[in-house]
């Protein structure tokens, strides 16, 4: 019966037990009178904690605020596998028990497990440790609170485990690694401890990056550690600010190490930048230029990084950043400060630099205008600008939104504006004297000006704006103006003229001069060249007429000229307006020669075969010469003989013709008719009859004594003959 009682007052105490772990407080934070100890997986369930313990639907363990006083430990997770989440639980006072090697008086324990995840807990105030976690890995710890313990935050044996975001300030250390692999240490703020930010003992391969450690003795402590990384840290106002002791092969860059006492030590072998393109680290205690890049920084243009190396107790930092951490750099390579830029059209050139990131993006603005996103293009060409002074502005930024701008002043000048306003391009001069006169402008004021001809020598003029050259020779030529600003820059104009001082050549081809014309039209005919320009034009006329301007034709015809003589005159211009005239005389007799027959005159009869013709001409203009002919014949030329025989004319009427031509062409015809008579004429039949028999009795009787000898109708020859014979009768009959 006394067992019975006994086995009930252990259960309700039992249940009361139980009922208190689930009641609420007041502020709704579920507690509990003793400290949670799970050991293995079944735990979890035997706890009643929801959830599956996979991936998806790990067991859940939230609410708690436990009071580990006298117990040794607040939560204690050992041995599990599972997935679980212990979050919004308050653990504080966990003391009494650390000699024993479970429970060291720390408010949350994980040993020999996996999986598990810490958040949004507050551990506090416990006697020795925060959070420890043994011989554990891939657990995640984040967004923790740990104050007032001993030691933060302790590792150990542990691997791959991720601890973030936490805020850990407690009496000594606040976060310490004890042979420790290949955890990722991100986002912590550790501060106000009173020895140690960040510990690591015997520690290797871990991944320290964007923690604060401030305000501690040590910030970061590294001791027989080797491999670790530490990016993006910022350590500042501690005693030390990274101490490395007997540790190899640390990789420490990007850090911002600011007013530490000591901001580095190190007495091992560590790389303390991350090559000349990233940088190393920013030392607030050192000071610099950055006119140079590249790996020896002797390649003139900034890169964000002091061209002088930090050199600490027993460290090197090459590379030492100009600026805290995290920020990308940008050059902006063209226009360089101060440049004078002489084209208001040009390409701004730049180049960033990353520090964390691959992608850069930019902006770009002009004496404080809007910005303009260029994206990720490393150079832009500015529109519409003018003479003037500029700021320029690129800013760069990261895909985390670090940026960082890059500034310089530049001014466009463009080069001197000079123009020739006389002579004008092509302009002709009649003269050896030509005076230039031009006009220029600049921004900041024309210096001077330079004038010269052709390849002759520069000639000084100041600020004048006009020069007269002399003794110009004929031909085209060149005249050069160079106006030079304040800044050197200079500007040439030029322009072409032609120099001709000498008329036209000119020839008259037709008429002749002094040539007799024997028309009232006279067409005249001319040619012209001029050495050095052209012709421009020609006049021309008759007698003192008044000038008729005839373009640039070379043929001209005056109608209805008088007989008489005349004077022609051509005058040529060349474009220079230089001129010339040329003349011709020439008569104009359209009036044929006085011409007279004097014998034989009109109707004599001359009674021989011989007769002798007579004549006589004059004219104004000369007797070129005569010709004659007989009854239609054949005309004679005569020369200037006034007398010609005609031997063996026929008895009876003929008809003589003179023809008298003057000098001019023209000519006049006269002629006269008269007989010849011998006395022989009323024989001449009969003679001419006999004379014509006889031939032919002659032939007739050549032939017939042909035939007789060939043998041939010999008996006939008689008759032939006879024949013959009357053939001549009958022809003799016949002319009679």
């Amino acid at each position: 019966m006394k067992i019975e009682v006994l086995y009930l007052l252990f259960m309700a105490f039992a249940l009361v037990t139980a009922g208190a772990a689930v009641n609420m407080t007041d502020t709704g934070i579920a507690r509990t009178d003793a400290p949670l100890r799970i050991n293995g997986d079944e735990d979890f369930q035997g706890h009643g904690f929801p959830g599956s313990g996979t991936t998806n639907d790990p067991y859940m363990i939230q609410g708690y605020e436990i009071d580990g006083g006298g117990y040794g430990y607040g939560i204690f997770i050992g041995n599990a596998t599972v997935h679980f989440t212990l979050r919004n639980c308050v653990v504080f006072n966990a003391t009494g028990r650390l000699w024993d090697h479970h429970y060291l008086d720390t408010g949350i324990y994980i040993y020999n497990s996996r999986n598990g995840t810490l958040e949004n807990n507050e551990v506090r105030d416990n006697g020795d440790t925060g959070i420890r976690i043994y011989s554990s890995s891939n657990n995640l710890v984040n967004h923790n609170t740990l104050i007032g313990n001993r030691l933060g935050m302790v590792l150990s044996g542990s691997g791959d485990n991720t601890i973030d975001h936490n805020t850990i300030s407690n009496e000594d250390i606040g976060l310490r690694l004890m042979n420790s692999f290949h955890n990722e240490v991100e986002n912590n703020t550790v501060t106000g401890n009173d020895d140690t930010g960040v510990e690591l003992f015997m520690s290797n391969g871990n991944y320290f990056y964007k923690n604060i450690v401030s305000n501690n003795r040590d910030g970061f402590y590294l001791e027989f550690s080797n491999n670790n990384t530490m990016n993006r840290n910022t350590v500042t106002e501690n005693s030390y600010g990274i101490n490395i002791l007997d540790s190899q092969n640390n990789r420490i860059f990007h850090n911002n190490l600011m007013d530490n006492e000591i901001q580095g030590w190190d007495d091992g072998d560590n790389n303390w930048h991350n090559g000349f393109h990233s940088g190393g680290n920013y030392w607030s205690d050192h000071h610099g230029d950055d006119f140079y890049h590249g790996s020896d920084q002797n390649i003139s243009g900034s890169d964000g990084i002091i061209d002088i190396p930090y050199y600490g107790h027993g460290l090197t930092d090459l590379y030492p950043l100009t600026d805290p951490s995290p920020r990308p750099h940008v050059r902006i390579d063209y226009p360089e400060d101060g440049d004078m830029i002489s084209e208001e059209s040009f390409t701004v050139m730049w180049t960033g630099i990353e520090r964390f990131t691959d992608l850069l993006s930019y902006e770009l603005r002009l004496n404080d205008d809007e910005w303009i996103d260029i994206g990720t293009d490393t150079e832009h060409i500015p529109q519409d600008l003018t003479d003037g002074e500029y700021i320029l502005e690129v800013k760069v930024a990261d895909q985390e939104g670090n940026t960082k701008t890059d500034t310089v002043g530049f001014r466009i000048d463009s080069p001197p504006v000079v123009e020739i306003i006389s002579p004008s391009a092509g302009e002709i001069f009649s003269t050896h004297i030509v005076t230039i006169r031009w006009e220029g402008y600049d921004s900041m004021g024309i210096y001077y000006y330079e004038v010269r001809i052709d390849d002759e020598p520069w000639i000084d003029k100041d600020i004048s704006t006009e020069h007269t050259f002399e003794d110009i020779s004929n031909g085209e030529r060149f005249v050069y103006v160079r106006a030079w600003d304040i800044t050197g820059k200079n500007t040439i104009a030029s322009v072409n003229f032609t120099v001709d001082t000498t008329p036209p050549e000119m020839e008259i081809t037709s008429p002749g001069h002094g040539e007799l014309l024997n028309r009232n039209d006279v067409t005249l005919e001319w040619t012209g060249e001029d050495e050095t320009t052209e012709i421009d034009r020609y006049e021309v006329r008759v007698d003192g007429g008044d000038w008729i301007d005839v373009g640039k034709n070379e043929i001209y015809t005056f109608e209805g000229l008088s007989e008489g003589d005349h004077v022609f005159e051509l005058r040529g211009w060349d474009t220079a307006g230089n001129s010339d005239i040329i003349s011709i005389n020439f008569t104009i007799d359209i009036t044929p020669p006085d011409l007279s027959i004097i014998s034989p005159s009109s109707g004599e009869v001359i009674h021989n075969t011989s007769v002798i013709v007579d004549w006589e001409g004059h004219d104004n203009s000369g007797i070129n010469y005569y010709e004659v002919r007989i009854d239609d014949g054949d005309w004679i030329y005569m020369g200037k003989l006034t007398r010609n025989t005609f031997n063996e004319l026929s008895d009876g009427e003929h008809t003589v013709e003179v023809r008298a031509w003057d000098n001019a062409g023209n000519n006049r015809t006269e002629s006269v008719t008269f007989t010849v008579s011998t006395g022989l004429a009323r024989y001449a039949r009969p003679i001419t009859l006999v004379v014509i028999g006889a031939v032919g009795a002659v032939l007739l009787y050549f032939f017939g004594f042909k035939r007789g000898k060939g043998g041939k109708d010999e008996e006939h020859e008689t008759d032939y003959i006879y024949d013959t014979k009357g053939f001549g009768t009958k022809l003799v009959k016949l002319l009679t």
